[in-house]
């Protein structure tokens, strides 16, 4: 019973964690929806480097996100082990791996933003 406890504890832990940047920002819904009301209308003047450079950044902030998501999973791995010790193994490589892949999506994001910049620079369009 007390591992049923404990894993429905970490369960709902894990849950409450991953909702919680939802709950907190709930109040900023109508910004964002006023800032995409406002986008809208500026899709058709964008030049090719800045919607080139938007494109990157959401397929690296999602690529974050699952990094993230990695992390979290390996961090309740690391929980639930009760002892077994193969479970702490395969959670600190998967905090490992995750990490340096975290590390790889920020220096891919600095380079990406400096090439698009400097593109846009040169173009005249930024």
């Amino acid at each position: 019973m007390n591992r049923l406890t404990a894993r429905i504890g970490a369960v709902s832990a894990a849950v409450g964690a991953a909702f919680l940047p939802l709950i907190t920002h709930a109040q900023g819904i109508n910004d964002a929806v006023g800032t995409l009301n406002a986008t809208k209308l500026n899709v058709g003047t964008q030049s090719l480097p800045e919607l080139i450079g938007r494109f990157i950044n959401v397929f690296l902030g999602l690529l974050g996100i699952i990094f993230v998501v990695i992390i979290v999973y390996a961090g309740f791995l690391y929980l639930t082990d009760q002892g077994e010790g193969k479970k702490v193994e395969q959670a600190k490589k998967l905090i490992t791996n995750s990490i340096i892949g975290l590390v790889i999506i920020v220096a891919a994001y600095a380079i990406a933003n400096f090439v698009v910049s400097s593109l846009a620079t040169a173009s005249g369009t930024g």
